[in-house]
């Protein structure tokens, strides 16, 4: 359900956020519209990329301890 405030004047941030939320849901680059130059979109890709490499290495355990238990769940069978 989409916020219908009864009174326009008491939350006129709210609807330009809700408005601009819209657009960008509609836009197939929500980047384009924003007028962010290709050096500041550069910025955000590599902040994007390291923080997912971050991610990626603080559960490199998680992953290994949860594959190990998938393999014992199904049985799979490893040559010796």
């Amino acid at each position: 359900m989409l916020y219908q405030p009864t009174e326009r004047k008491k939350a006129p941030a709210l609807e330009k956020t809700l408005a601009k939320l819209l657009a960008y849901e509609q836009s197939p680059n929500i980047a384009d519209g924003e007028g962010l130059d290709d050096e500041r979109l550069a910025k955000i890709a590599q902040d994007v990329d390291r923080k997912y490499e971050i991610d990626k290495k603080s559960r490199s355990e998680w992953e290994t301890i949860t594959k190990r238990a998938m393999d014992l769940a199904l049985q799979v069978r490893k040559p010796k």
